[in-house]
């Protein structure tokens, strides 16, 4: 399924893995009049700023999670995989992406911190809003998220975290 000009769900990993495995996704309400489940569903800024990074980098982008539900969010914690306990992916206001150049070297891990570096530039310069993290990861990829969007409180009741804010990223 296309969920822009550069996202498929075919050759991404848009979808929730849990939800694919259970089969039962949860529809939710966070954004005023779009219902949507958890399972390949992206906010719309995050898919345009994607693709508009992807027309200037004009080589693949790999996406390698997009929305998550909560109970896979707690088995990425539980494997000791550094993943907030709130995450902007539940929400579905965040992409971690690579580049395909550097997965098809066989993850070549010079050409990975390069081009990570860079994909996270790119992001910035189309939408300087856009939350950027790449260093906490040493480079092995980029996550860019909208979590400034998310209205707070969240839909569970839980206040928003502040660091949430617009535009914080990890890189120089």
């Amino acid at each position: 399924m296309k969920i822009s000009r550069w996202i498929d769900t075919e050759f991404d990993n848009v979808e929730c893995p849990h939800l694919k495995v259970d089969g039962t996704p949860e529809s939710t309400t966070i954004f005023p009049g779009e219902e949507y489940q958890h399972v390949s569903w992206i906010h719309p800024l995050i898919a345009s700023v994607f693709d508009a990074a992807r027309e200037r980098w004009d080589s693949p982008i790999l996406v390698t999670s997009g929305i998550r539900c909560q109970a896979y969010q707690e088995v990425l914690r539980k494997k000791g995989l550094r993943t907030a306990e709130v995450s902007p992916h539940v929400y579905g206001v965040a992409l971690d992406i690579q580049s395909q150049r550097a997965v098809d070297r066989g993850i070549d891990p010079t050409l990975l911190v390069h081009d990570s570096k860079r994909i996270a530039e790119l992001i910035h310069k189309v939408d300087p809003g856009i939350r950027i993290f790449c260093a906490r990861y040493a480079f092995k990829f980029v996550h860019m998220d909208a979590a400034y969007l998310i209205p707070d409180p969240l839909p569970d009741g839980r206040p928003k975290p502040e660091s949430w804010k617009a535009g914080v990223r990890d890189f120089p």
